[in-house]
């Protein structure tokens, strides 16, 4: 499961706990909220993250969850913008730790494949240009990438994302693996929760979830790892103690412990 995916997840029960209201009587686009008094809210390393880049980011995830209207009036509580800081801190130490590793840049076809995602959610690029101005995307760079003829710092969030994404499928995808029998004994370990299916009717279902769980815990160990050597510094008032969610709340079920989650070395069996 990647960042963005967990994130998003984040996003959605974060919105669960603060319903929307009503929506306007107006398709207009909301006025613009004009200057927002900027500060530092989070430091990784040398690098910081402000409130504006926070609000922003939590509006650019809140557009995969509900369309462009909804995405600008969904209320920023300190959970849900807590949720998506976190987020991003961890997207920062994944990004140094692939420049550290001099991993290859991001392919500008992959780059504008998810750009032209992004645009195919607006109906127009009116709405687009005026989303981003909105979130304070075109600020303080309001130049338009020459090839792809959007912001730049829309594309540079991308290419963010999708080296991320590369960098996970090489240090966590590719290095999970689940075995036959894992598959059969967390079926057996959840069994209640297949009235009436047999095994062979659940097993993709089942390894799909087994899949996830290795993967949330490769992940989670990837980020322990660059936090243990990160300075990392969360400022009031997003610095609580984060609440670790139940696995089953995440992933529908656990499975036991069978296995290792990566590929490699491994103590013989006695």
């Amino acid at each position: 499961m990647d960042e963005h995916v967990r994130a998003l997840a984040l996003i959605v029960w974060a919105l669960a706990q603060t319903p929307a209201g009503p929506p306007p009587a107006s398709e207009a686009a909301p006025q613009d909220p004009g200057p927002i008094v900027d500060r530092v809210v989070a430091r990784v390393d040398d690098a910081v993250i402000t409130l504006s880049e926070l609000r922003a980011e939590t509006r650019l995830l809140l557009l995969d969850a509900r369309n462009p209207l909804l995405a600008l009036q969904a209320e920023l509580t300190t959970p849900l913008l807590t949720s998506v800081l976190r987020s991003m801190v961890r997207r920062t130490l994944l990004l140094a730790e692939l420049r550290r590793l001099q991993l290859r840049a991001a392919p500008d076809e992959d780059v504008a494949r998810m750009v032209r995602r992004f645009e195919s959610r607006f109906g127009n690029e009116a709405e687009l240009a005026a989303f981003l101005h909105t979130i304070g995307l075109t600020d303080p760079d309001p130049e338009l990438d020459p090839r792809l003829q959007v912001p730049r710092a829309l594309v540079e969030r991308v290419r963010q994302e999708v080296e991320v994404n590369r960098f996970l499928d090489v240090r966590v995808r590719l290095n999970v693996v689940v075995a036959p029998a894992e598959v059969r004994a967390c079926f057996e370990a959840n069994r209640a929760r297949f009235p009436g299916q047999s095994y062979e009717q659940v097993a993709a279902q089942v390894r799909l979830r087994l899949t996830e769980q290795k993967e949330a815990r490769a992940l989670a160990d990837v980020v322990e790892q660059l936090e243990s050597r990160a300075r990392i510094r969360l400022e009031p008032p997003f610095d609580a103690p984060e609440k670790a969610a139940a696995e089953d709340d995440k992933l529908g079920f656990s499975c036991p412990e069978t296995v290792r989650g990566y590929l490699g070395p491994q103590e013989p069996a006695r």
